[in-house]
């Protein structure tokens, strides 16, 4: 696990850098700060992660509240760029 995690580092930080504007992003976006009913989001209960910021701050919500099988087409949804994608 440490070299999977190594090479996943070592390939972060190779990333180039955000180099567009920033834009409004909420980092909080995680299981424990939103609320449900019938299988649609109703609220967010937690924004301490509120500001501006490079677009791959929104997406590290992909990896803490979507199965891995929905995470393709959300992508795609979104039409987000190689490295956006993975500095999430």
């Amino acid at each position: 696990m440490a070299a999977g995690f190594e090479r996943m580092r070592t390939q972060a930080l190779a990333l180039p850098d955000w180099n567009g504007p920033e834009t409004w992003i909420c980092s909080d976006l995680m299981p424990g700060h939103l609320s449900t009913y019938s299988g649609r989001l109703v609220a967010v209960t937690e924004c301490d992660g509120t500001g501006s910021g490079e677009p791959s701050e929104d997406l590290t919500a992909v990896w803490m509240l979507l199965p891995a099988y929905y995470r393709p087409a959300f992508r795609a949804a979104l039409a987000v760029d190689d490295s956006t994608w993975l500095r999430s």
